[in-house]
């Protein structure tokens, strides 16, 4: 009887051991580490019914921060070598980070196949996820056609027409009659461009690659990104833009009130339109960009790092595929956070021509598909943020009267190439 008391006890023992041991929350897990603009999309793909009945056995983790925190840890981690998660998103413009050899898995390569798996994909997303050394890095998922965002009661109001821009020098135009003291109190209303900055970045297509020439020279050619910061000196002159930085505390409810009538961005920004600005709902109509510019301005791709065990990767690159080449969670996260699919045989899809009550009925849609498949390809190098850092510097300088235009580019060319040699 001793004797039986003795084992019952050492199994007792062993039970609540092993009870007060912390689970194994990993076990078994495929984490996604995201920015959390993409949450609710990502969120909503992952607990639909057609992603369970994909992925019946697997349980997803997803670990959402804020867009700076998340690049940046991701690049800490990639660099220690551990700490990433399974799958990883990407910005467009955080792409060049990334880059360098052994980071990030080449999807090119077998058993992923990456390049024919991404055959219906928009071609200048593919593009960028390639670097000039032939590896696929990472894997589109959405795209963010650039636009010209307008408040049409306002420009009505004023018998101003932004439907169709010729140039720039077109917008400007409208854009000063747009500038009005509506009620004669010396304070103005209304001004035609929410920043100096944000309509001359989107020339140079939203920062997003082509910072380099072929041969790897900065800010190439000079006339590009002359033009760009003339146009950015042009607007602040002409007095018609609120100095508003975007995402600043001031950003939404200028846009809201109509305090800045025009606002350039990529298609996400219906998102922040249609959270944040409600009292303008249904006012809101999307243009073509002046000229018929094809540009983007944001997207996102998902990735594998490299320290990922092998025997997760082809879980990982499935659970990939199924978010970038399916249609339903492409169309999904277009509904949720209007994150434009990449995936073009959606293009001809009843989705695309439906009107948008919040645009007016306007078929905003047909106008990204439109764009979407004509911007031209663009070359992503490792010190793309860098370049966008520093321009930028050079443009806020200028717009500020503190250099000319060809001191400000000088500078900035000086400073780049200080970096990278």
């Amino acid at each position: 009887m001793k004797k039986k008391s003795v084992i019952w006890g050492a199994v007792i023992l062993l039970i609540f051991f092993i009870s007060c041991q912390p689970p194994d929350e990993e076990s078994g897990i495929i984490t996604i580490g995201i920015y959390s603009f993409l949450e609710p999309a990502y969120s909503a793909v992952v607990n639909s019914n057609g992603f369970k009945t994909a992925f019946p056995d697997v349980r997803i983790k997803i670990i959402s921060s804020d867009f700076s925190n998340h690049h940046d840890s991701l690049y800490t981690h990639i660099q220690t070598g551990e700490g990433a998660n399974d799958i990883e998103v990407i910005e467009s413009g955080c792409l060049g980070r990334f880059i360098p050899p052994g980071w990030l898995t080449d999807l090119s390569l077998s058993p992923f196949n990456g390049i024919n798996a991404g055959k219906n994909l928009t071609p200048v997303s593919m593009a960028n996820a390639i670097t000039d050394d032939g590896r696929l890095i990472v894997f589109p998922v959405d795209i963010a056609p650039a636009v010209l965002f307008y408040r049409k009661s306002i420009t009505d109001s004023y018998g101003v027409d932004l439907t169709y821009l010729s140039d720039w020098t077109d917008f400007i135009g409208k854009a000063t009659e747009l500038t009005r003291d509506t009620d004669s109190d010396g304070i103005i209303n209304h001004y035609g461009v929410m920043h100096a900055g944000n309509p001359a970045m989107i020339t140079l297509n939203g920062g997003i690659g082509n910072w380099f020439d072929e041969s790897g020279n900065p800010y190439e050619p000079a006339s590009s990104f002359k033009n760009a910061l003339q146009l950015a000196k042009n607007i602040r002159e002409a007095g018609i833009d609120v100095n508003i930085e975007s995402f600043s505390e001031e950003w939404i409810p200028a846009l809201d009130a109509g305090t800045a009538v025009t606002y350039f961005s990529g298609a996400w920004m219906e998102y922040y339109l249609k959270h944040w600005c409600h009292e303008s709902a249904g006012d809101w109509r999307v243009a073509h960009l002046p000229e018929n510019v094809y540009a983007s301005s944001g997207g996102s791709f998902l990735s594998i790092p490299e320290q990922i065990d092998n025997e997760k990767k082809e879980l990982a690159w499935e659970i990939i595929k199924y978010f970038c080449t399916h249609p339903d969670p492409q169309l999904l996260s277009m509904e949720m956070i209007g994150a434009f699919p990449v995936l073009t045989t959606l293009y001809d899809n009843p989705a695309m021509s439906e009107p948008d009550p919040y645009f007016g009925g306007q078929k905003v849609r047909q106008i990204y598909r439109d764009i979407a498949l004509q911007i031209p390809q663009q070359r992503v190098s490792g010190y793309d943020s860098v370049a966008v850092y520093i321009f930028n510097n050079a443009m806020n300088s200028v717009i500020a009267g503190n250099k000319t235009i060809d001191q400000a580019y000088d500078d900035a060319k000086t400073e780049m190439l200080d970096y990278m040699f």
